[in-house]
Parts: C-alpha cells; sequence; structure tokens
C-alpha cells in the first residue's frame, strides 16, 4: 500500500471518527469499531459503502454499502468465533472489557431480537461461564453503525460495559478462543462417555430361595 493510501485511509478514518460524534446512538461502540480495522479492512468499508473509489484497475464484487458487522458474518473480516446458529453468530470482542468479553452479531440485521439469537446468547453465556470460571456473565445490548449487537461480559471482578476496553492482540484472543472451544469439546466427551447400562444388562437379583 502506497503512502499516498495509507494518508487518505488515516484522513477518512479521522473524518469517519469525526462523523460519529453527531449521531445519538452507541458513539463510543461505533468509534471502537472503526478503529479496531486495519487499513485493508477500513478501506474495503469505505469502497463498499461508497466513500472512497476504488484503485484504478479494481472492480467491486458488491454495489450493496456493509458495515463491519455484516462483514465479520460474510467472513470478511477476520473474526474469532465462538459459536453460531442460523440466526446469530458469536465472535470474540476484538476490544474486550475482560476475558471471554463476546458480541453476538444477527445473520440479519434486524430491529428485533429473533427467538433463535435469544438461544444462542443463553447457550454461548453458559458455554462462558464453564469454560472461564467468571462470577457471572452480564448481557448488554447496544445500537452500533445501525446493528443491534448483544454483549457478553464474563465477570471477573467488577466490569460492566461502561468499564475500560483494551484491544486485545491476535494472540490473546486466539488463546481465549481455544481456551473455550476445547473446554466445551471436553465436557461433549466426557458426556458422550457417560452412556447409562441398558435395563436389560442389568443384573438380576438373586432369587430368594424360601
Amino acid at each position: 500500500m502506497s503512502s499516498l493510501r495509507k494518508e487518505q485511509l488515516k484522513q477518512a478514518r479521522e473524518a469517519l471518527l469525526k462523523q460519529i460524534e453527531s449521531w445519538k446512538g452507541d458513539q463510543e461502540g461505533a468509534r471502537e469499531q472503526i478503529n479496531s480495522l486495519s487499513d485493508e479492512e477500513l478501506e474495503s468499508f469505505l469502497i463498499k459503502n461508497k466513500i472512497i473509489k476504488l484503485p484504478y484497475g479494481e472492480s467491486e464484487n458488491s454495489a450493496e454499502s456493509k458495515s463491519p458487522f455484516r462483514m465479520i458474518v460474510e467472513g470478511k473480516i477476520k473474526s474469532y468465533k465462538i459459536s453460531e446458529n442460523d440466526s446469530a453468530l458469536a465472535v470474540l470482542e476484538i476490544n474486550p472489557v475482560s476475558k471471554g468479553h463476546t458480541i453476538i452479531i444477527q445473520k440479519s440485521p434486524s430491529e428485533e431480537i429473533l427467538e433463535g439469537t435469544e438461544t444462542l446468547v443463553k447457550e454461548t453465556a453458559d458455554k462462558l461461564k464453564y469454560t472461564l470460571n467468571c462470577r457471572r456473565v452480564d448481557v448488554a445490548v447496544q445500537d452500533v453503525l445501525g446493528e443491534r449487537i448483544i454483549n457478553l461480559i464474563p465477570v471477573h471482578n467488577e466490569e460492566n460495559i461502561n468499564s475500560e476496553r483494551k484491544k486485545a492482540s491476535d494472540n490473546e484472543l486466539k488463546d481465549v478462543q481455544k481456551q473455550i472451544l476445547e473446554k466445551k469439546a471436553e465436557e461433549k466427551t466426557e458426556k458422550k462417555s457417560e452412556k447409562e447400562i441398558p435395563i436389560e444388562k442389568l443384573p438380576k437379583a438373586p432369587r430368594r430361595i424360601p
């Protein structure tokens, strides 16, 4: 990427952050999402939303405007998936307030939280509590970039949605993802091995002799 291109992206990022100041929604969450994008991800976001033009000689695959959350759902932005179902996707927050902070993104944008999404929220919260051994998992819903984002926050001390956030490195996110997924897999293996003895194979009680 040329130095000129980098400067254009820097200016575009600053302009987006400035524009967010006039929003009525969750400004802090929107700022964090914009700041979390790499230059390549930001460029893709700007192109799809027609904020900047494509570099000469390149073609646009889709004219549809997409938020970073849509791009996460479509696999166009790197994420660390914890679980999913037909309605939603659960990925680790890259600017977490606590270890295991997870966001639930609905696969189709909706003002309503779908029943399938609620199911994933409960299942993922249970999974986080079991695998991370935290005190509890708090749920907080935010409106960010026109999306309803559900935060699952493992509470280890007194963390909440307004606590200070710190950007997690790729290695940190990989380690947390591995811890959650591997421990859950171990639990499934243990449950599978705990089979009941079929009734027909139970030893018969000795016959009483008068």
